[in-house]
């Protein structure tokens, strides 16, 4: 006993449940002297040796009572060249010899032209440059998989390299389309078993490198299933969601090799690339998908909360040219009427936000003459001023007020500064619209100032930011969603300008500018969108049309009848898809008016079938108002889409132009 005590390298005599009976003094020194050594298990005694007890050729030397020798690599590193002896009645002595470092390698033969690199050093420069080029043809998760493995296939004596998506919940790991050479595909959904040391390892982020799945501590649990999959060797990369393991990259060669440094830095470096392409382009599709479901969510909204507007502002427009309705009564529906134009520009800033949000925000530019711009402004503004008691002054001085602009837009911006400020001043307060050239760039610069309740200095950086309204009691005592300022600056944007705010704090007033750039040269300007306002229905069409009518809202329907009944028009009326063929069927028609969303289908489709009968003009009537609502209804072949509330003298213009 003496001598084996003596003996220079670590042994132990361990009874058949793997617990030490005796162990020499170079192996208490490796156990760092854990006080007690005996009785207890080697894994105790010794942690780095926790599974050598459990690997298969220690098994198997048990089993069959039968010397066995392998090397073993501790889990915190060391590698152990490891002797079993059986010495009868189940006990068994095991002699430790640790194994050196690998000896660094002999130095590459200098090149001609001084190149020291890696002897394979060009195989992954192109292995790396062709990855580049697979990760930025954002192809699919799969494919992307797939090329990636098929580039590492290029690694010397690799037969298989795959990547393995994890599902934590359903205990699977999915292997992709792998790439093979001389080995069978392992394509398919497999099992996850955590008493595996890699699946552990892998979890913890760990990378795994295997020379030898029959000598390796990692492969103690199933070395003969690894075996069978055939691959002798391999290195495991682990891909990490949030912190929760989530793939896998795993290369595999058919015999025992040395894994380089360079070649596991490769293979890292190709999983980290991956999986951040994949990730990027799961987070984008994501995006996308979240932008389709809220432009979906927006145009629904928009169409609930136009299509109860559409009888009203019909039934309004009706009334108000009826001459029996007294002066009293009219005045009270030209109130309606403006707080339902109000809802209705809030329903278009939804919209606005998301097309500027989406950048489809576009413009129709010719040359405009601001100052009309700016009377229309006053004309449609002043009624509230006045009524708010609120001096309401114009001062317009530029020499020069051509713009090449979308009228229409450029008249929007404008109209929501002049509406803020008199929203924002108290009565008795001030608002000054006003003109100028401005200097030293010579640009049109206009401006609304206020003597109302003024900016705070920290909401003022921010007050072009959608819903932005500064403290909560502004968006409690005044309304609004905050999105007319966002909106407004993406405009002035789009024109090429500049707009900005100025405030000296709470109380003090404010003042926005907005600068645009003059046109060059003076040509005739766009007639300018003028003020909304009720007007009587032009003459109907020289010759009466029949008109096949289909909505399936009763309110709009009756208001719609009563209206082109009254214009002279011949309508029949059609609640779906299916009454519509029916009345086609029976009767032809000059025109088509209908709404786009159907109980039994689209617009679109119901257009479609009824031109296979006979050509016919449509409109789309709709309360979908986005821009690939309007594209999808003129696609269709509508030749027109009016979006709810429809305007009546647009209406009637449609109808007028159709019928020559």
């Amino acid at each position: 006993m003496s001598v084996l005590y003596g003996l220079p390298e670590p042994l132990v005599v361990l009874d058949p449940g793997g617990s030490i009976l005796f162990a020499n003094r170079e192996f208490a020194c490796a156990c760092g002297n854990r006080g007690s050594i005996l009785q207890n298990p080697l894994g105790a005694a010794w942690p780095a040796m926790d599974r050598l007890t459990e690997h298969a050729t220690y098994l198997h030397g048990q089993a069959t009572g039968t010397p066995v020798r392998f090397k073993y690599v501790c889990r915190h590193g060391g590698r152990y060249d490891v002797s079993v002896q059986p010495i009868g009645n189940g006990c068994s002595s095991v002699l430790f010899r640790k194994l050196e470092d690998q000896p660094a390698a002999p130095p590459i033969p200098q090149q001609s032209n001084g190149d020291h690199r890696h002897p394979d050093a060009a195989l992954h420069v192109a292995m790396l440059a062709d990855m580049g080029a697979c990760l930025r043809a954002e192809l699919s998760a799969a494919e992307t998989f797939y090329q990636v493995a098929l580039i590492l296939g290029r690694l010397p004596d690799v037969s298989r390299a795959t990547f393995g998506t994890v599902d934590n919940e359903a205990r699977t790991v999915t292997i992709h389309q792998d790439f093979c050479r001389d080995a069978p595909s392992m394509e398919g959904v497999y099992p996850m078993s955590d008493t595996e040391i890699t699946s552990q390892e892998l979890r913890r982020g760990e990378i795994v490198v295997i020379e030898d799945v029959r000598t390796d501590y990692h492969s103690s649990d199933t070395p003969e299933l690894r075996y069978k999959r055939g691959y002798l060797a391999c290195v495991a990369i682990p891909m990490h969601r949030s912190g929760v393991w989530a793939a896998t990259l795993m290369v595999q060669s058919p015999v025992p090799r040395v894994w380089s440094r360079e070649e596991v830095e490769l293979i890292r470096t190709a999983a980290d690339r991956t999986w951040l392409a994949v990730e990027n382009m799961r987070l984008l599709q994501e995006a996308r998908q979240a932008n389709a479901a809220k432009d979906q969510f927006l145009a629904m909204l928009s169409h609930e909360l136009r299509t109860p507007l559409t009888p009203v502002v019909m039934t309004l427009n009706s009334m108000h040219s009826d001459p029996s309705v007294p002066t009293e009564v009219k005045n009270d529906l030209a109130m309606i009427r403006r707080n339902i134009e109000l809802e209705t520009r809030l329903i278009d800033d939804l919209l606005d936000i998301t097309r500027v949000a989406n950048g489809k925000l576009t413009l129709c530019a010719r040359p405009v003459r601001v100052h009309e711009l700016l009377e229309h402004v006053c004309q449609i503004c002043k009624p509230d001023a006045d009524a708010g008691g609120i001096q309401f002054t114009c001062d317009f001085t530029a020499a020069r007020d051509t713009v090449v602009a979308d009228a229409a837009r450029l008249q929007q911006v404008f109209w929501n500064l002049v509406k803020n400020a008199i929203k924002f001043t108290p009565g008795g307060g001030q608002v000054t619209l006003s003109t100028r050239e401005g200097r030293p760039d010579g640009n049109l610069l206009v401006s609304v100032s206020d003597t109302g309740t003024g900016i705070a200095p920290d909401v003022l950086p921010r007050i072009f930011n959608a819903f932005e309204q500064g403290e909560q009691t502004v968006t409690r005592v005044y309304g609004g969603l905050g999105l007319g300022l966002a909106i407004s600056k993406a405009i002035v944007d789009l024109h090429q300008g500049r707009i900005w705010a100025e405030s000296e704090g709470i109380n003090r007033g404010c003042a926005f500018h907005v600068a645009l750039p003059v046109a060059p040269v003076c040509k005739p300007a766009e007639n300018v969108p003028q003020p909304s306002a009720p007007q009587p229905p032009d003459p109907p069409p020289a010759r009466q049309l029949s008109v096949l009518l289909v909505d399936d809202h009763p309110d709009t329907m009756r208001a719609m009848y009563r209206i082109l009944t009254r214009w002279g028009l011949r309508p029949t009326k059609a609640g779906c898809i299916r009454e519509a063929l029916q009345q086609a069927s029976e009767s032809k028609f000059d025109l088509l008016i209908s709404d786009i969303g159907l109980p039994d289908g689209s617009g679109c489709e119901l257009l479609q079938q009824l031109r296979k009968l006979h050509p016919i003009p449509a409109i789309a009537l709709s309360g979908f108002g986005m821009d690939a609502d309007i594209k999808r209804s003129l696609d269709a072949g509508f030749n027109a889409h009016l979006t709810k509330p429809v305007s009546l003298d647009q209406l009637q213009e449609v109808i007028a132009k159709l019928a020559e």
